[in-house]
């Protein structure tokens, strides 16, 4: 069956035709994911969550390419990826604690932070 045809039975709530169309993109996915992330993991969730949502959400699929319908989730979903990685890194350590009593200007507990990071 070709790509047009399982489109428009996955259209129609079919899902057989919806797992066709997965399994003929999921490399695509998960390799876009994975140069996007650089972790197998979150590539994985990356990929399956794009999935999700692409059935949730086919009636916003309009005539075209299936593939770029499915790019544009997957690019959402690792920049929020990639965000919430920044927002848990600034998240980790309260500027307070930089700030040292000694009088030195925080570079003991600026220092002590960095071997910390480094060691992870």
């Amino acid at each position: 069956m070709e790509e047009s045809h399982r489109i428009k039975y996955a259209g129609q709530d079919d899902l057989d035709a919806f797992n066709c169309l997965a399994l003929i993109h999921q490399d695509l996915i998960f390799n876009y994911a994975f140069r996007m992330l650089g972790e197998q993991e979150a590539a994985e969730c990356v990929t399956q969550k794009t999935f999700q949502q692409a059935y949730l959400e086919f009636n916003l699929f309009q005539p075209g390419c299936f593939h770029h319908f499915l790019l544009r989730i997957a690019s959402h979903l690792c920049c929020k990826e990639l965000d919430e990685r920044e927002n848990h890194l600034l998240s980790m350590e309260p500027v307070d604690q930089l700030l040292s009593p000694a009088g030195n200007g925080g570079q003991e507990a600026l220092g002590v932070l960095i071997r910390r990071s480094l060691k992870k």
